[in-house]
């Protein structure tokens, strides 16, 4: 009877520290079955979740994967190994009489006239990076950009472009 006291306030007073620390702390048996997880760390893995297999989109995808990576590497020991499309390529690819003059996000909003509530915001500029990828379906469908790995394709071919050039 004691020792079970014993335990079971041990087993409290642990979980109490785990859930006390900021960075991401995920505990799992030895069936590597999740058993106890922080606030950060059910974050991370929220997050992990979501996406699921779909491809992610960004505007100037370094900046969006580096922070994501280091979270999840600092957080949870994880690297992420999503797939991604970068529209500071792909934008350029299917408007190259504009890939001179137009180079940022603001840039490529005020072509498509997208408006952004608070610009450099992760969910505002999430918002309006949806909102450009939608406005580029129309050359998209003209180019024959109708999944994702051609998207890819795309994004690389002007990658190459803007290296030769």
């Amino acid at each position: 009877q004691i020792q079970f006291r014993l335990a079971a306030a041990e087993k409290h007073h642990t979980e109490a520290i785990i859930l006390s620390i900021t960075d991401g702390v995920i505990v799992t048996n030895r069936f590597d079955e999740l058993i106890l997880a922080n606030e950060a760390a059910e974050a991370m893995l929220t997050f992990l979740e979501y996406p699921g297999r779909s491809p992610l989109i960004a505007f100037h995808v370094t900046f969006d994967k580096t922070m994501i990576d280091r979270a999840l590497k600092a957080g949870l020991g994880l690297a992420f190994k999503h797939p991604w499309s970068d529209l500071a390529y792909v934008a350029p690819a299917l408007y190259p009489e504009l890939a001179s003059s137009k180079h940022s996000l603001d840039d490529w909003m005020g072509r498509f006239g997208i408006s952004n509530y608070a610009r450099h915001s992760a969910l505002a500029d999430a918002l309006s990076t949806a909102e450009l990828m939608l406005a580029l379906r129309e050359r998209m469908r003209a180019r024959h950009v109708g999944n994702f790995r051609n998207l890819v394709h795309l994004e690389k071919a002007q990658r190459m472009t803007n290296w030769a050039g």
